[in-house]
């Protein structure tokens, strides 16, 4: 993709870009990635549109299998 900016501005542009696109998807209740793909770059997008409840459960079931939150931490929850 080709667009306009300084370089070595990269990184800040894709984020501004992402944003704007995520906050689209989710005004018109679509997703941007299913749960088993979400990693850190659709993380902010995957919280506002996981129910609560599955938030509670999935914090619950990692609390009880990794304790230290070494595994993958920060990507599905907290």
């Amino acid at each position: 993709m080709a667009v306009a900016g300084r370089p070595g501005d990269e990184v800040s542009l894709w984020d501004d870009i992402k944003a704007v696109a995520s906050d689209v998807l989710h005004r018109y209740r679509a997703t941007i990635t299913h749960h088993h793909a979400v990693g850190r770059d659709h993380r902010p997008a995957y919280d506002l549109q996981r129910p609560e409840p599955f938030a509670l459960a999935l914090r619950a079931a990692k609390d009880a299998l990794d304790p230290h939150h070494i595994l993958n931490p920060g990507v599905l929850v907290d």
